[in-house]
């Protein structure tokens, strides 16, 4: 399995086939790829969860299997990252849930003697590609690292009365809602979120409903001082 560190996705050109992602290189070959996804630092597992079952069949068909991960979806074993899974779809409304992925390395099999070979019927390549894009800084910052514990699950959007009314075209081009606020921050910049900050209510519903106790309220405040410090 080969780990790769970008700040942006610069592998090729990302495109979207009939609800499949592919990465398309210069010279014509492309691969499928899977976006998101958690990853445990013990073992090297990926952890995919789903209820289509669509991840589960993309990621068995072709011969090269690319994940893309954040890094702040790096977890210290796999029952931290299984239990990471397991929360983004509660609190999204579908537990349980109906497929839980474990991806521990390409195919392989051990029917001959007991003994390893790697390319079964799956694929006979793993790759996995950490993406920063803001990711480390933001670690470091006294505000932002608070948004690193997100596990996107969706729930301080229901909760929003703002997005409620304009669904993702508030919060941000990535991740809308009060979850996106401070995403923005991170991948986009200060100045870009700090704007979108003002529409926030601030009645703190998205605090009350995190299952892993962002502090969006405290995030979205912050953004709006800095959007008034630069008027």
């Amino acid at each position: 399995m080969q780990v790769l560190l970008v700040d942006k996705l610069l592998i090729g050109r990302l495109i979207e086939r009939g609800g499949k992602w592919y990465v398309v290189f210069d010279d014509g070959t492309s691969v499928q790829v899977i976006l998101e996804g958690l990853e445990s630092s013990h073992t090297g597992s990926i952890v995919l969860v789903e209820n289509e079952s669509n991840i589960r069949l993309v990621t068995s068909l072709p011969p090269v299997h690319i994940a893309i991960v954040g890094i702040e979806k790096i977890y210290p074993s796999l029952t931290i990252a299984l239990a990471a899974a397991i929360v983004q779809a509660a609190w999204a409304g579908l537990y349980p849930p109906t497929y839980l992925n474990v991806i521990s390395g390409p195919s392989s099999t051990a029917d001959i003697e007991r003994k390893r070979v790697y390319g079964a019927h799956g694929p006979r390549k793993v790759h996995v590609i950490l993406v920063d894009n803001g990711r480390r800084s933001a670690a470091k910052h006294s505000v932002l690292k608070g948004q690193l514990k997100c596990v996107k699950c969706g729930r301080c959007q229901w909760e929003c009365p703002v997005w409620q009314q304009t669904a993702n075209l508030w919060g941000g081009p990535v991740y809308g809602g009060p979850m996106g606020m401070g995403w923005t921050a991170i991948t986009l910049g200060v100045r870009e979120a700090s704007e979108l900050s003002m529409l926030c209510l601030n009645c703190g519903r998205c605090d009350q409903v995190c299952p892993v106790h962002v502090p969006l309220t405290s995030i979205i405040r912050w953004l709006k001082q800095q959007y008034m410090g630069e008027q």
